[in-house]
């Protein structure tokens, strides 16, 4: 029978990103989980459990882009030997093997077994249910790891052919067949399997296009020396290759004398060279103290500003307040001053005069 593919277990499309296979692995995983089938009856939960191993298989390939690329490449080879080991399995199982078959439910081949379900009252026909118990995912690991090493070795042999036979491509040809490359991974950039290997294709005639423009580099400068001159630094690079033999054959075995005793030369040049060290560390030291002293007078100038700001504002307060009870003083001062100054005026009672008393008016007429 045919098995199912991962993404069919989990019920996604083969462009399905990491993030919607894991939210779709918890949600089957809560679904099928064997804690939540303790009510169900014995045959239920082996199949319930088959298909938790399936979902739990399906999300560890997936979500390991080596394990799914490697699993990709084996889905678009439908006539491979992964398919024919998946649908080697037998359709039925007899009668007499059905414990043995409960018994070794994580077998590391798939076994297939038929359970047909007694028809009720209310159903007019028998239900046909088939249980498949699929490979533990240890054995299926251990057969994903052995065909992406065939797969692997197959693409060594292949490229070490290739590399054979493109020995003597030229130059602007490989710099066409990286266009190409490229091309093609703009085109396929929706399908991350596609792209990869053409992003591989361009980083290998890549390395081959840069190691052929070396060695067009190293023709051309082989070719601006003169000959006489190529002689005589192929025998230099002979002799010196030979004198470097020697010296590692002498390295070997007896050891040179040890000549110690510096010419005067060496000895003044030594001398003036630690004269500029000392000379150096002597105006680093200077420059460090110097800003190591710059930054203790800036602190001490923002200290003295800060508190002469303060004084200064406390002795503006003293005055203004100083100023505010002369101002009152002066007024008070005043209004007594003003209220001694004016003068008492005696109220004077006028007598009351009758008309009786009243002198008489004198006619001069």
């Amino acid at each position: 029978m045919q098995v199912p593919s991962h993404y069919e277990v989990l019920g996604l499309a083969h462009t399905a990103p990491i993030s919607v296979i894991r939210a779709a692995y918890k949600a089957l995983a809560l679904e099928y989980h064997p804690d939540k089938q303790k009510k169900s009856s014995p045959a239920s939960k082996n199949s319930l459990k088959s298909r938790f191993l399936q979902i739990q298989e399906a999300h560890e390939v997936l979500t390991n882009s080596i394990k799914r690329a490697a699993y990709d490449m084996e889905l678009s080879k439908p006539n491979s030997d992964f398919y024919e080991f998946m649908d080697d399995t037998p359709s039925k199982s007899s009668a007499s093997s059905k414990t043995s078959t409960m018994s070794g439910a994580w077998a590391s081949s798939p076994i297939s077994s038929t359970t047909t379900a007694t028809p009720t009252p209310g159903h007019k026909s028998s239900h046909h249910r088939t249980n498949t118990i699929y490979p533990t995912p240890q054995a299926t690991r251990d057969l994903l790891r052995a065909k992406a090493d065939k797969i692997l070795s197959g693409i060594h042999a292949e490229r070490a052919r290739r590399e054979a036979e493109e020995l003597e491509t030229p130059l602007p040809e490989l710099k066409d067949i990286v266009r190409i490359w490229k091309a093609l991974a703009e085109e396929n950039k929706h399908d991350t399997v596609s792209q990869a290997h053409c992003v591989v294709k361009i980083h290998e005639y890549e390395g081959k296009v840069a190691k052929k423009e070396q060695e067009h580099t190293i023709w051309l400068k082989g070719m601006a020396i003169p000959r006489n001159m190529k002689d005589k630094m192929d025998n230099n690079d002979k002799h010196a290759a030979r004198a470097e033999e020697n010296m590692k054959t002498v390295r070997k075995g007896a050891q040179w004398p040890s000549f110690n005793t510096p010419t005067r030369f060496a000895l003044r040049a030594e001398e003036k060279r630690k004269a500029e060290e000392q000379c150096s560390l002597a105006k680093k030291a200077r420059a460090e103290a110097r800003q190591e002293k710059n930054a203790k007078n800036e602190a001490m100038k923002l200290t003295d500003f800060e508190a002469k700001r303060q004084f200064s504002k406390a002795d503006k307060e003293e005055l203004q307040k100083n100023a505010t009870e002369i101002a009152k003083n002066d007024a008070d001062r005043i209004r007594i001053a003003c209220k001694k100054a004016v003068p008492q005026i005696p109220k004077v009672t006028h007598p009351v005069i009758s008309t009786d008393d009243a002198p008489s008016h004198t006619d001069f007429s």
